[in-house]
């Protein structure tokens, strides 16, 4: 026996605000970002859990149920969008910095996190532009105005490269390598996520609130 079915007049309409019956995989609104923010989550697959609020929209026919395969709010999937709490890293201006003492090398830095790298990349050859990490000991910039004091919190911004700025080969040692970087800071950001096209959540697994 067929089970009950809600008529199709009780879909649920765009952007209408339900409760989670069971949780969904997520990513970031990558729209949430200003130009030059950086957030490491932003590639990954996050998670909203059962009884998030989110709000729904996109609804489309994903199978088809009740009798003679009638269409009901239980063939359909919807996208939802909810939020979910992020470090975000801001730069502190737009110029990139190339440090001018010796304390500017592959040793000097302790990575935080990195990139989302490929499965064949080798640390043995440096960090990867992208990489967030602190400074082990002070840095002098540039201008010989501004030091990076040790725990200041800075992004790889150049592949590694020989003191003399030439392309740094594996044969050196990577303790010699230099890098160029950028300062920032970190933020705690609310930015919005959505589940992807192809992981829609079913009529079932949401409860309207409004």
């Amino acid at each position: 026996m067929d089970r009950p079915t809600t008529p199709l007049k009780d879909m649920y309409p765009n952007m209408a605000t339900c409760k989670l019956k069971t949780s969904v995989r997520v990513q970031i609104v990558e729209q949430d970002l200003n130009i030059g923010d950086l957030c490491p989550d932003l590639t990954r697959n996050h998670t909203l859990k059962a009884g998030d609020i989110v709000r729904v929209f996109d609804p489309q026919i994903e199978v088809l149920t009740g009798q003679q395969n009638v269409p009901c709010p239980e063939s359909y999937g919807y996208r939802i969008e909810g939020s979910l709490d992020f470090t975000v890293y801001l730069r502190k201006h737009q110029s990139m910095i190339q440090c001018e003492t010796e304390r500017f090398y592959h040793g000097n830095i302790q990575p935080v996190v990195f990139p989302v790298l490929s499965s064949d990349w080798d640390m043995k050859n440096g960090y990867p532009i992208g990489t967030i990490a602190t400074v082990k000991k002070a840095l002098t910039f540039s201008n010989r105005t501004t030091v990076f004091s040790p725990g200041e919190l800075l992004v790889i911004s150049s592949i590694p490269k020989t003191p003399r700025g030439q392309r740094y080969k594996s044969r050196d040692p990577i303790e010699k390598a230099v890098y160029d970087i950028r300062p920032i800071q970190a933020s705690q950001k609310t930015l919005r996520v959505r589940n992807t096209t192809g992981n829609r959540v079913f009529h079932s697994d949401l409860e309207r609130i409004s």
